[in-house]
């Protein structure tokens, strides 16, 4: 599901820069993607290819997380804009 998405464009690269993130956090530590989503629950994010009903989307900063051991285990959607961030299985 994460890989599906396209990467971060370079204005938003730059926009997260700008807000403090560091450069290699973006490349190497948190694999970033960008994404359309709805802000379903107040706790997760629902992506665009998995809403029933038409519902408000936003692109956001996604950011996959994995346990210790390199495995994928939820993905955060986070809007540097608003600061609001949720994730999508709740698992994180």
């Amino acid at each position: 599901m994460f890989y599906a998405h396209p990467s971060l464009p370079v204005e938003d690269v730059n926009i997260l820069i700008h807000l403090g993130v560091a450069s290699k956090s973006l490349f190497m530590l948190l694999p970033s993607r960008t994404g359309r989503v709805a802000w379903a629950d107040g706790e997760t994010v629902t992506f665009e290819e998995h809403l029933r009903f038409e519902m408000e989307l936003e692109r956001i900063t996604l950011i996959l997380i994995v346990d210790l051991w390199g495995q994928a285990n939820d993905i955060a959607g986070w809007d540097p804009h608003s600061g609001r961030l949720r994730t999508w299985l709740h698992r994180a």
